[in-house]
């Protein structure tokens, strides 16, 4: 399929499965990745979105994906609920979070970040930013 299109599909079956107004941006020229990087952004995205699906109390979600030379940038945020993040990341598992978890190692296996941002009341934004390998 490649990236951008699975995205696509998946952004469609979050709006017809839970209800949730997806909009999705692209920015930048989309380029191939390598096939282990489309699939971690691929899985970060899924649980993101997955999270907004079953925690946020969202009626929108946003996905933005960047490519730039260096790095592939996803932002994905919601206007739901909201939380307290930890302030260690070590925190997540202790509190439960296992998805954003999964969501930072997959990021920092590929020399990446992820950065959750978020406040009771204020929806969340996770940040995941990817090297691109070239």
């Amino acid at each position: 399929l490649g990236f951008v299109p699975a995205l696509e599909m998946l952004s469609r079956q979050m709006q017809e499965r839970y209800g949730l107004a997806l909009h999705l941006a692209v920015r930048g020229d989309p380029v191939r990745l390598a096939p282990d990087i489309e699939l971690a952004a691929y899985r970060i995205v899924q649980q993101a979105l997955a999270n907004v699906a079953a925690h946020a109390q969202a009626r929108n979600a946003w996905l933005d994906v960047t490519f730039s030379p260096e790095h592939l940038t996803l932002v994905v945020r919601d206007d739901g609920v909201g939380f307290t993040p930890p302030e260690q990341p070590a925190a997540l598992v202790h509190q439960g979070h296992f998805g954003l978890m999964g969501m930072r190692e997959r990021a920092l296996l590929y020399g990446g970040q992820l950065t959750v941002t978020s406040a009771p009341g204020q929806g969340a934004i996770i940040t995941a930013r990817l090297p691109l390998l070239h």
